[in-house]
């Protein structure tokens, strides 16, 4: 039985908008991205295209995550994108986005990044694991994850 797909995700951010954002200092940055993301982008040769492709991916990443039982504000900080030095994404969810994810089955998150002179374009892709039971969060169980230009989600799926 081949991969079977949790959810999808896409999204576009305009660079010019980040960097009005980001000019008006660190609160904007300190409530959407985690420390790593505010240094990757700060030591970028173009902090706003950093930012943008930085959202964009996060976006992508919780539409992807398809959590639809999930209320309240999306926990931004809790999705964490970083480029590593060979330049590979790397993806980690955190606190009770870690444990939604995992509650609802989701596998592997992979993400790719993309940008344009004006545009950051971000499209994730969340693999269900085997026993998938559907996009319900249900018991939380709190389990951090990480992964090397994808994140994988550890539980059990009945």
């Amino acid at each position: 039985m081949g991969t079977r797909v949790h959810g999808t995700g896409i999204d576009v951010a305009d660079v010019s908008r980040f960097a009005r954002l980001v000019a008006r200092g660190p609160v904007f940055t300190g409530r959407w991205f985690s420390a790593d993301e505010i240094a990757r982008c700060q030591w970028s040769t173009d902090p706003a295209r950093a930012y943008a492709e930085c959202y964009a991916a996060k976006e992508a990443i919780w539409k992807a995550l398809a959590l639809t039982g999930w209320t309240g504000p999306v926990p931004w900080r809790w999705i964490t994108v970083v480029e590593r030095p060979d330049g590979a994404w790397e993806v980690t969810l955190s606190g009770p986005v870690a444990a939604a994810a995992a509650t609802a089955c989701v596998g592997e998150v992979q993400i790719a990044i993309t940008h344009s002179g004006t545009r950051a374009v971000a499209i994730a892709l969340a693999t269900a694991r085997e026993g998938d039971r559907g996009n319900a969060v249900g018991d939380v169980v709190d389990q951090p994850t990480s992964g090397t230009g994808s994140t994988s989600t550890g539980g059990s799926c009945r």
